[in-house]
């Protein structure tokens, strides 16, 4: 359905595995369901280098914050609150400074979507909410620069768990995102140390890849 596309961008930007598509809504996709309760970081790398489609609903989500950030389900307490940042991970110094973490990433509002569908863009049947690339750092680059080829307005950068940068943040503003990641995304997947994500809204994803095919035009 998008194979098109998706060569189009494969040969004006290298990225590792394929473009991920993601839908997020109320409507049963037409899919295989995931058999399997993993993190949505494991769910993108199933898509990223095993080349799967599926669908999910909150019970094949093994992390709260994936499936909050992406309108699933609630947040529980313990991660609202801070503690499970501080105390369980260790990567905050204080209950206070994990939750005013937590408050300043952008979720959908949980509860609102009960689907979320993970496919490489090429194999797509559905139309996605939001594209994902993994990159080099360099490449990463050349997406930022070409998306701000015709409006010169660049990509933004954001920093917080890949469910609320690349997934929620591009599906609620309309902004390409770019970020480092978080520890478990990373981790989970399983992108070099390198490497960036960029979460690109469906509908400026003609507007990236004209972008980079015009730059490399010009270039040759």
């Amino acid at each position: 359905m998008y194979k098109e596309l998706n060569d189009r961008l494969k040969k004006v930007l290298n990225f590792k595995g394929s473009a991920v598509a993601v839908a997020l809504s109320n409507d049963k996709p037409e899919l295989e369901r995931l058999d399997e309760k993993i993190r949505l970081c494991e769910m993108l790398n199933e898509a990223l280098n095993e080349g799967r489609s599926f669908y999910t609903s909150s019970e094949e989500h093994a992390c709260d914050g994936g499936a909050y950030h992406i309108g699933l389900r609630e947040m529980p307490v313990e991660l609202r609150s801070g503690e499970f940042l501080y105390r369980r991970v260790g990567i905050f110094g204080s209950a206070r400074a994990a939750r005013r973490f937590f408050s300043s990433n952008q979720g959908v509002e949980p509860g609102t979507l009960k689907y979320a569908s993970f496919s490489p863009l090429d194999k797509a049947n559905f139309e996605p909410d939001v594209v994902v690339l993994v990159c080099s750092a360099k490449d990463g680059m050349r997406a930022v620069e070409a998306s701000a080829y015709e409006s010169g307005k660049a990509a933004k950068g954001n920093s917080g768990p890949i469910c609320s940068t690349i997934m929620a943040v591009p599906y609620l503003t309309g902004d390409i995102v770019y970020t480092l990641g978080d520890l478990a995304g990373r981790r989970f997947s399983k992108i070099d140390d390198g490497e960036i994500f960029i979460g690109v809204p469906f509908e400026k994803m003609d507007e990236l890849v004209n972008g980079l095919e015009k730059i490399a035009e010009r270039h040759h």
